[in-house]
């Protein structure tokens, strides 16, 4: 009966030992793992908020309590282009902190050709985009103000012809989800 009660004893004194020292330490700038902060960044369309900011955290111990400068509390956010710091705190009350940049995809740009019908007034125009900046491979969404002329959406189809006089909208689409407008006239 004795063994049994100095074991019990022994194992409530170790167990308030260690739980004593696990909460004096908690704070203490000199037991703290050194929290790691880095992002995996995808940039943003101009003039969008489609950037990605991804938090990656090593070392220190969860749950992290996030706070970016502009008051969010994500780890995973969509974001305009921009600078954006972050200041984490640990379980144990370490910080860390972090600065990222997002920057934009390079502007989608088109050069527009042309044909027109002529006098004859004959389905024989054509228009043929010429693009780069964005990132390829861009999908096209053609319009025409005249019924059953074009409409639909075709990856890589950058270029129509036999085309009759009318008012096209062109609207490109990259892989990352940026677009550009384009408004021209067959006449």
């Amino acid at each position: 009966m004795e063994s049994k009660f100095t074991l019990h004893f022994l194992f409530l004194f170790i167990f308030f030992l260690f739980n004593f020292t696990l909460s004096g330490q908690k704070g203490n700038a000199t037991d703290c793992l050194g929290l790691s902060i880095d992002a995996e960044i995808t940039p943003a369309c101009i003039a969008g908020s489609n950037g990605q900011l991804n938090l990656l955290i090593t070392q220190g111990l969860p749950p992290y309590q996030i706070r970016w400068d502009d008051g969010s509390n994500m780890v995973n956010r969509k974001v305009p282009a921009g600078n954006y710091q972050v200041k984490i705190t640990d379980a144990l009350g370490c910080q860390g902190t972090g600065s990222f940049s997002v920057s934009t995809y390079p502007p989608i740009q088109a050069s527009v050709q042309v044909k027109h019908t002529g006098k004859s007034g004959k389905s024989n125009g054509s228009i043929a985009l010429n693009v780069t900046g964005g990132k390829a491979p861009y999908i096209y969404t053609w319009v025409s103000s005249v019924p059953n002329a074009v409409s639909g959406t075709t990856p890589d189809m950058n270029q129509l012809k036999k085309l009759p006089s009318a008012k096209y909208k062109i609207v490109l689409f990259d892989a990352a989800g940026c677009y550009l407008e384009i408004e021209t006239e067959v006449k």
